[in-house]
């Protein structure tokens, strides 16, 4: 099939999803359940707790299907409402019961999988002041040089010609990939989110000067387009965040505007650890609490990220705190 045809194909997912009454937003990303470690944390989180709250997961939850779909299951049990996009691991094509003949055709199996269990991965309205956007994405080398250490990067995926190098299946280097993911944005970027908080995320990092570690891994990191696009939406709001994931580096800033978040779970050998950090807004905004990733994961309010919270009442008569 032509990137064309792959993109006639998307509109059956690029509808809108259903307004979510909740109480609040949280945000993480690279969940990694593939370790045990992450997958019993996933598993003790609260039955209870934040079923009037919405989740968004930034991708690389799972490569395996079946994984996948049980940690969503898992997530779906404990909150009222799981947003999710695809990271590069999903789209790894290795060796399983499904086993898909490429990467793009793997892609439209977890959105279709997503469907079925009610995950949601189109944009939709939570309480009275939220909009959350998912947008898809990939990356793109920052230059023609690229190091050996990142040249067999994602090997594990299989792109169609239609989307990927005719000449290796196996190069996710390739600018056309990160070109079509962008493309499957374009409708939701001018949809009217009614001057709501806009909430975006990708998988991938938005502005290359978010990515904080080794200079060789730039190239697999993200691309200013993802950046561009977060930044189209701008015009429809007064208030903007954008979650991403990928490069397991916690930030939480503001560029053009926009508050950037990320909040990473990772791997326990990751060489860097997260920083506690609280900040206390105003209206009908809650905080963000983060902290070391695998030091304290009797604590699961040290790895979730809230990005904010929402009540039905006009305004906050003092800060709501979740610790």
């Amino acid at each position: 099939m032509s990137s064309a045809g792959y993109l006639k194909f998307f509109e059956r997912f690029d509808g809108e999803a259903p307004h979510f009454d909740g109480r609040a937003i949280y945000a993480i990303s690279d969940l990694h359940v593939d370790s045990k470690v992450n997958r019993d944390w996933v598993n003790s989180l609260p039955a209870q707790d934040h079923l009037e709250d919405a989740l968004i997961v930034a991708g690389d939850v799972a490569t395996n299907l079946e994984v996948l779909e049980s940690t969503l299951v898992a997530l779906l049990e404990k909150f009222g409402a799981v947003w999710f996009c695809p990271g590069n691991h999903e789209l790894w094509c290795t060796p399983d019961k499904k086993g898909q003949s490429h990467s793009i055709e793997k892609f439209f199996a977890i959105l279709q999988l997503c469907r079925k269990l009610g995950v949601r991965t189109e944009p939709g309205t939570v309480g009275t002041s939220a909009a959350i956007v998912p947008m898809y994405s990939w990356y793109k080398p920052v230059s023609a040089d690229i190091p050996k250490v990142v040249k067999y990067f994602d090997r594990s995926c299989r792109w169609t010609k239609g989307v990927g190098n005719p000449e290796d299946p196996q190069d996710s280097l390739y600018p056309g990939i990160s070109e079509f993911f962008a493309q499957l944005n374009e409708k939701r970027l001018e949809l009217d989110y009614e001057n709501r908080h806009i909430i975006s995320f990708t998988h991938f990092v938005p502005h290359l000067e978010l990515f904080y570690g080794r200079r060789d891994l730039v190239h697999v990191m993200g691309c200013d387009l993802i950046g561009k696009q977060v930044q189209q939406m701008q015009k429809q709001t007064n208030q903007q965040t954008h979650i991403f994931g990928h490069s397991h580096m916690n930030v939480d800033t503001t560029k053009n505007g926009i508050r950037f978040v990320q909040h990473a779970v990772g791997n326990a050998t990751d060489y860097f650890a997260g920083k506690r950090l609280i900040i206390y807004l105003y209206g009908c905004i809650l905080l963000v609490h983060m902290h070391s990733m695998h030091r304290t994961y009797n604590n699961y309010h040290d790895v979730i990220c809230i990005i904010i919270s929402i009540l039905n009442s006009s305004a906050l008569s003092a800060v709501f705190k979740i610790i």
